[in-house]
């Protein structure tokens, strides 16, 4: 008897969780169908292409006004600014938003983390000097050389991104917070700290996290309720 009650309830579960994705997907629909078929092409271009000519194809030129833009633009990818966000977002009493981010953060960074430890892979750096080639590195600006696998900043970026267009309802900004995140990875490759194949990465765990992150928050609610 008790056996069936928990695998009901496991079920009851399972439906629940299934209607909240059905629920936020349809909501999102234009936007999370894009994100997907981005990174799938993204991702696809990048296995075909391999290491080292993914990055060459992503970093054909630079100038001083991009170098400018993008050696700040990644920071929006930092822990300190998400963080600060959450922050804010709790001090004016939106604690869904201040939680969401969050624990989209720490989820993302869990894994990002675990991915940079155990395969303590090459930057591109060590990788081209290893070659006997070097890389574009903008004035002023550390460049690292190992824990490239996966990218930390896209992580969090697409983090908070995933999880701020599932919780808020204008699609213009949406857009916007998307292409942030988008600029946040590029930005990752441009300044020769990650390959491509880390950008890739790190956006699909960052999404993930982001989504799933959303998805225990609405359920958490809801159950409140």
């Amino acid at each position: 008897m008790n056996s069936n009650f928990i695998q009901a309830g496991k079920i009851f579960f399972h439906l629940c969780i299934m209607a909240s994705i059905a629920s936020v997907f349809k909501r999102k629909y234009y936007i999370l169908f894009s994100l997907v078929i981005f990174l799938w092409l993204f991702g696809s271009w990048v296995l075909s292409e391999g290491k080292a000519e993914s990055f060459r194809a992503m970093t054909p030129f630079h100038n001083e006004y991009a170098d400018f833009f993008f050696r700040y633009f990644t920071h929006l990818g930092d822990g300190i600014f998400i963080l600060a966000l959450a922050a804010l977002l709790a001090i004016r009493k939106k604690y869904f938003l201040s939680f969401g981010i969050v624990g989209g953060y720490l989820l993302s960074g869990l894994f990002a983390q675990i991915g940079k430890r155990v395969l303590n892979a090459p930057r591109p750096k060590a990788f081209f000097e290893a070659m006997g080639e070097t890389v574009y590195e903008v004035p002023g600006m550390d460049v690292h050389l190992a824990g490239s696998f996966p990218s930390g900043h896209t992580a969090s970026a697409f983090a908070l991104a995933v999880f701020l267009i599932c919780a808020l309802p204008n699609k213009t900004l949406n857009w916007l917070i998307l292409l942030g995140a988008c600029l946040v990875g590029y930005s990752r490759i441009y300044l020769s700290q990650h390959f491509p194949v880390d950008v890739f990465a790190g956006a699909v765990i960052g999404s993930l996290s982001g989504w799933v992150t959303y998805l225990f928050l609405e359920w958490r609610v809801s159950k409140k309720k």
